[in-house]
């Protein structure tokens, strides 16, 4: 309860209705086309893709993703109300054409049977497996949302995080990315599809609002 208490006073009043918000819509966006009976159709694997191998220590690090996205959303939102505004925006339109892409584009690929899997985090693996199916693939959510919280980070409102928090999350951002194939959750595609879409929502959403993203002390 205390730790739980800790975390609500690190989110500025203004950030947690649209935080709140935020996390409905992504569940909305993420689990609805799991309910909607459509059949994959396309498979986006590439012939290196197949010469990747299956190394369930990454099942660590996959898994992990969730607690770092939590951390840094609300680090994000703490610079200020036009920065959170800006940030939920993107991330909103991200999700939405997830969604739309689900929809629309519904993709599978052969994955490692879960019977095959030994080693360190062979366990954790096998039950993201029987959690996931190998469906709502393109673009990787994974992708696009640890990109998404890396890529603010290096904007001008940013420059009093310290620099090596900065580094960490871009190296932890990237080993979320190759965690996704490692696990063989993702393939290359989809990758680069998800790192894209992050690049695309925060450009588009810094156009609306002007870049107007000057209120560091959150005024």
């Amino acid at each position: 309860m205390n730790f739980i208490k800790k975390i609500l006073a690190f989110i500025p009043e203004y950030a947690k209705k649209p935080l709140l918000l935020l996390l409905a819509f992504n569940m909305l966006a993420y689990f609805l086309p799991a309910f909607i009976p459509l059949e994959p159709k396309y498979d986006f694997t590439l012939p290196i893709d197949l010469k990747i191998p299956a190394l369930p220590v990454f099942s660590y690090i996959y898994i992990l993703a969730f607690a770092y996205w939590v951390f840094n959303y609300i680090l994000i939102c703490r610079a200020g109300k036009t920065t959170c505004v800006r940030f939920v925006t993107a991330e909103a339109m991200g999700k939405a054409i997830c969604f739309l892409f689900f929809m629309l584009l519904p993709c599978t690929f052969a994955r490692p049977s879960a019977d095959t899997l030994s080693g360190p985090g062979a366990w954790l693996l096998k039950i993201v497996y029987a959690l996931d199916e190998p469906t709502r693939l393109f673009p990787s959510i994974h992708c696009y949302a640890s990109w998404l919280c890396v890529r603010p980070l290096f904007s001008k409102e940013f420059r009093l995080i310290p620099s090596f928090y900065k580094a960490f999350s871009l190296l932890f951002t990237l080993l979320i990315c190759a965690s996704t194939l490692f696990t063989h959750q993702h393939v290359i595609v989809d990758v680069f599809a998800g790192i894209l879409l992050g690049e695309i929502v925060w450009f588009v959403s810094g156009v609306i609002f002007n870049d107007k993203t000057k209120d560091v002390a959150g005024k």
